[in-house]
């Protein structure tokens, strides 16, 4: 498989993914069988992952067509970032300015809960203050302050992030890949990550894909220690 950015090969006047695929088709075919395209959406930061808008290509790209020639070539993995939301994205603006349906759409804590016990690649705070139409509030940033994580205790946010697996097996993906899916559920006082509300939802998501692409492959995204991913007692968790 070769993991690559869709505009990793560009040509004048011409979308990048179809140009990728037009130099990949006869040169790779017999080395790689698998494309997997890095975040393509609109993003502010985090090499696309975080994305502003979910559901719109980026401009670069022009249309989902052009993504799709890579699908006809090669078996292609498209990213769900399915954890958090940019901090320039409607929802986020949404809340900042009060409007009450996107109340509980991202992660509020109290900054005095210990949260010392919390497992996350950024070495900044856990909790990001953010000054509201209402009240200050202070937000879950696992990874940065740019990507708010997103509420999967609110019913709303689970059907709106159910709707990106559907999205790419229509264009052609074969295989999904859900982006930092252990850290999906918080609970203070644990390590939130690979709590067994994340597990419950990744079967919900698969189960979903079953009932509309069956043939698609879920892929999770899993930083955790070797040690961890490799334990039998690991292992037998995981599969139930």
């Amino acid at each position: 498989m070769l993991s690559c950015s869709p505009d990793q090969l560009r040509a004048p006047g011409s979308p990048p993914p179809p140009v990728l695929a037009e130099f990949l088709a006869p040169r790779m075919a017999e080395l790689i069988s698998s494309v997997h395209l890095l975040p393509f959406f609109p993003s502010s930061q985090g090499d696309g992952f975080s994305l502003i808008e979910c559901h719109r290509l980026d401009l670069a790209l022009r249309a989902w067509e052009d993504v799709g020639e890579l699908g006809r070539h090669f078996r292609l993995m498209i990213d769900a970032v399915v954890s958090h939301a940019s901090a320039q994205s409607a929802w986020f603006r949404a809340l900042r300015l009060g409007v009450a349906e996107y109340a509980r759409f991202f992660i509020t804590a109290d900054p005095s809960a210990d949260l010392s016990a919390v497992v996350r690649p950024s070495q900044g705070p856990v909790l990001t203050p953010v000054e509201t139409a209402t009240r200050l509030q202070y937000l879950w940033t696992t990874f940065s302050a740019d990507q708010i994580d997103l509420n999967y205790a609110q019913p709303q946010v689970l059907l709106e992030m159910l709707d990106l697996p559907l999205l790419s097996p229509e264009q052609g993906a074969k295989v999904i890949r859900l982006d930092a899916v252990a850290s999906l559920w918080k609970q203070p006082g644990t390590s939130c990550l690979r709590l067994p509300q994340a597990h419950t939802l990744v079967r919900l998501m698969r189960a979903v894909l079953e009932a509309v692409a069956p043939w698609v492959l879920l892929v999770t995204e899993t930083n955790v220690p070797h040690a961890d991913s490799s334990s039998s007692e690991e292992l037998k968790r995981i599969a139930a």
